[in-house]
């Protein structure tokens, strides 16, 4: 049996399935990044690195609004509650982040392999999940980002996949959650013991260590650079209490800076810190960055725009 692999992203679930591939079946793996040739080729794993084209910023522009403006989107009609249609903010935005100009020759090259399974990486910034869809052979994709996000909920009914790979039961009771067709297996990965959170004592300890001794309670606020809103309207609201804020990447450190200086609170880099909060808050789901081993975390969804309710796992508490 041969296997075809084509990776736009990398997970340890998609390495652990490649490895396993690979003592069963010929295995051959195609992907546009050098990183990811080069871990084929340590490992002996064939490979067959796909270089994007070159093009103007025009002749890039105008490919977009042939293949994108509106086409085959006019279908999907307007947004709930309002006349705008639905292909122009896509178009414009999402799409226009995603198009890939290179995509439809290496599509070609793609088909052109003989293979028994086809597997792809789970990407949704990627045009080849979408656009392979072989007819003969079996179409598996991988996870390898997180998948409880609205951009999966969303696009999910247009899958064309047999099967769906996740590392976890979780995911897979969120794939029924929303009603997902594809087949879905689960490949668990090795449980690890974290230690989440300290005794009263250490809590307290730590407080006293950063400087907060006036017996207020302290609030950590994860701050994602999407929940700029969220986060202003929640502090201007809880004045009133110490404020610990642990932005989620580099870009959110920067902007938490700039665009919430009328606002006190301390930054703080470390997230293990965040045991001797009082309580734990962020304004969406995700898999990256949720301290969900926390007793005291919990997401507040402002005006349901972040889908928590649906994204969330069991067990995590959302308020609206």
């Amino acid at each position: 049996m041969k296997s075809l692999f084509v990776i736009t992203t990398m997970s340890q679930l998609m390495l652990d399935i490649l490895l396993h591939e690979h003592n069963e079946n010929d295995v051959t793996v195609v992907t546009p990044y050098d990183n990811v040739a080069n871990d084929m080729f340590n490992l002996g794993i064939s490979c067959f690195p796909i270089k994007q084209k070159t093009m103007s910023i025009s002749e890039q522009d105008r490919m977009f609004a042939d293949e994108m403006l509106p086409g085959v989107m006019e279908s999907y009609g307007n947004f709930l509650g309002t006349e705008l249609p639905v292909w122009k903010v896509l178009s414009l935005d999402r799409l226009k982040f995603w198009f890939d100009y290179g995509a439809k020759s290496n599509l070609d090259f793609i088909r052109s392999f003989e293979y028994d399974y086809l597997y792809v990486s789970l990407d949704l910034d990627s045009p080849y999940p979408w656009n392979i869809c072989p007819e003969d052979a079996h179409y598996i994709a991988v996870k390898t980002n997180p998948i409880r996000t609205a951009e999966f909920v969303l696009y999910s009914p247009r899958f064309e996949f047999d099967e769906i790979w996740v590392d976890s039961r979780e995911d897979e009771e969120f794939l029924k959650k929303i009603r997902m067709k594809t087949a879905v297996r689960v490949r668990e990965k090795e449980k690890t013991r974290i230690i989440t959170r300290r005794q009263a004592e250490s809590q307290e300890r730590g407080k006293a260590e950063l400087g907060f001794t006036n017996n207020l309670p302290v609030i950590g606020v994860m701050f994602d650079k999407r929940d700029e809103w969220q986060t202003r309207l929640f502090l201007s609201m809880n004045t009133d209490k110490n404020i610990l804020l642990f932005p989620v990447d580099t870009r959110s450190r920067e902007l938490a800076k700039d665009v919430l200086h009328e606002y006190k609170f301390f930054i703080q880099n470390d997230e293990n810190v965040a045991y001797m909060c009082d309580e734990v808050i962020a304004f969406r789901w995700d898999d990256r960055f949720s301290p969900r081993k926390l007793s005291t975390f919990k997401i507040i969804d402002y005006g349901r725009m972040n889908m928590a309710s649906l994204l969330a796992p069991e067990g995590i508490k959302v308020a609206e």
